[in-house]
């Protein structure tokens, strides 16, 4: 990332940071979500960033593995039930966790064990899957209105030698 987009990045967070400044409640964050892709971070372009200071091999199956597991789904849906936060993210698996941000098993194999939690925290609800092999923490924000959502990703794991991050914007469904 270049000086400009380092900078950017930082004016748009702390500008974010003050306007989300009221506190959000749990249930502001339920609804159906559309991704606004012109305002949202291009996803490969951020996993590129964050493999290339791999070698060549390395970075090719980085390179697959987060691209499975990183593409934004087109709507988002997030609904709460019985205590539980659930969140669908529209082409993948449901996630279900206690709203209370105790952790919970996640995985579909036995072999690689993983836990997901979620929890709101000030005025963001966050979500964090721990692995062996790293962690991905979804930060969800609120704008001041409700309309829209602001979904900020980060991917940390040993192998990698930067984390990958990058933004995706959801519009409130009607």
């Amino acid at each position: 990332m270049d000086f400009v987009s380092s900078r950017r990045k930082a004016i748009w967070t702390l500008l974010a940071a003050a306007a989300l400044s009221q506190a959000a409640g749990l249930a502001d964050f339920q609804g159906t979500w559309k991704i606004d892709r012109k305002r949202s971070q291009n996803v490969s372009e951020a996993i590129d960033a964050a493999v290339e200071p791999l070698n060549f091999v390395v970075r090719s199956v980085a390179r697959t593995r987060l691209q499975k597991t990183n593409q934004p789904g087109a709507t988002l849906a997030i609904a709460l039930t019985d205590g539980n936060t659930s969140i669908d993210y529209g082409n993948k698996k449901t996630v279900v966790t206690p709203s209370d941000g105790k952790p919970v098993p996640w995985g579909q194999k036995e072999s690689e064990p993983a836990e997901v939690s979620t929890r709101l925290t000030g005025s963001a609800l966050v979500q964090t899957f721990k692995a062996n092999d790293g962690q991905k923490t979804n930060r969800f924000l609120l704008s001041p209105d409700g309309k829209e959502l602001v979904l900020e990703t980060q991917v940390a794991s040993p192998r990698l030698s930067k984390p990958l991050s990058y933004r995706t914007v959801y519009r409130r469904e009607p």
